[in-house]
């Protein structure tokens, strides 16, 4: 296409190309957004869904089982990882209603982190004791 700069310029400005390509711009990020956070919803929903299938999984086995020590143990950690996933995910859900920002794969790692966390130091609790 041989057009001047000149005439380019011009059609710009007439059809004003450069506004209608920030609204197309604007328009395409606010999907993106909605899409997001539709995503991280379904996601938040899925983490609850898990945390309280492991705890109601480890409430089953608990009641139908004749557990030794060991396999009591593993029942109780079941039911307090399950609760604290659910627990982190719903705080991580509510903060980011109240305006905090933070992206799938920042969310997860908020919660991995405070589980991880929680999990060494309940493991230095036991090795005081």
């Amino acid at each position: 296409m041989s057009k001047s700069r000149q005439l380019l310029t011009g059609w710009k400005s007439r059809h004003h190309w450069g506004d209608r390509c920030l609204a197309w711009d604007k328009t395409v990020m606010e999907a993106e957004r909605k899409a997001a956070i539709k995503e991280r919803k379904k996601m938040v929903k899925r983490h609850i869904g898990v945390a309280m299938a492991l705890q109601s999984k480890a409430v089953e086995a608990l009641k139908h089982a004749d557990v030794d020590e060991a396999g009591l143990k593993d029942i109780v950690t079941m039911i307090v990882q399950g609760v604290k996933i659910e627990r982190l995910t719903r705080d991580a859900a509510e903060q980011e209603q109240t305006g905090e920002k933070l992206g799938s794969a920042d969310l997860l790692a908020k919660v991995l982190e405070k589980v991880w966390k929680t999990q060494d130091e309940e493991a230095a609790d036991n090795e005081q004791h």
